[in-house]
């Protein structure tokens, strides 16, 4: 199901922005854990976002 959710385009952009940044960071890393770890923060980003579209849609 597709909700509509109130994220600013500012805020799409702004984490757009850290996401590239972890993924770069992902490619650039010297081994295998630093990659996983960085991997962990792109994760944690998109579950942010995804509790705060969740939260959006339940308050609505």
């Amino acid at each position: 199901m597709i909700r509509e959710v109130n994220v600013s385009n500012a805020e799409i952009e702004a984490l757009s922005e850290r996401l590239a940044e972890c993924f770069g960071a992902c490619a650039a890393a010297p081994d295998d854990r630093a990659a996983g770890a960085t991997a962990d923060q792109v994760l944690a980003e998109l579950e942010k976002l995804m509790r705060r579209s969740h939260d959006a849609g339940v308050s609505s």
